[in-house]
């Protein structure tokens, strides 16, 4: 809770945030948990928030769709496999792997 309200200046609640997936990253043992956080924030508002590292709103500003979404996997962008597993995990609960599936060999 504390992350987003630093980094993106919102306030959450734990009802807010899902975990995905809990597992060892095999390159360096550390301990992951993957998850999603839902937010009352637009995508657009995102990029306008001076978080202190200024990443968030580089990297995903996109609205959380299947089509929006699924150029990381097909474009190279400079986002780790972790980052492609979390998105991959939160579009599977968000609309369904027959969903997922579909759109990415369409």
């Amino acid at each position: 809770k504390r992350c987003i309200k630093e980094e993106l200046g919102e306030e959450i609640e734990m009802k807010d945030v899902l975990f995905l997936m809990f597992g060892v990253r095999l390159d360096n043992l550390l301990p992951q948990a993957l998850g999603m956080v839902r937010l009352k924030s637009k995508s657009s508002d995102i990029s306008s928030v001076k978080a202190k590292d200024g990443w968030e709103g580089r990297n995903f500003f996109e609205d959380f769709t299947i089509s929006n979404l699924k150029r990381y996997f097909e474009e190279s962008y400079l986002i780790s496999d972790t980052a492609k597993l979390t998105i991959l995990l939160a579009l599977i609960h968000e609309y369904g792997l027959e969903n997922i599936e579909r759109k990415f060999k369409s």
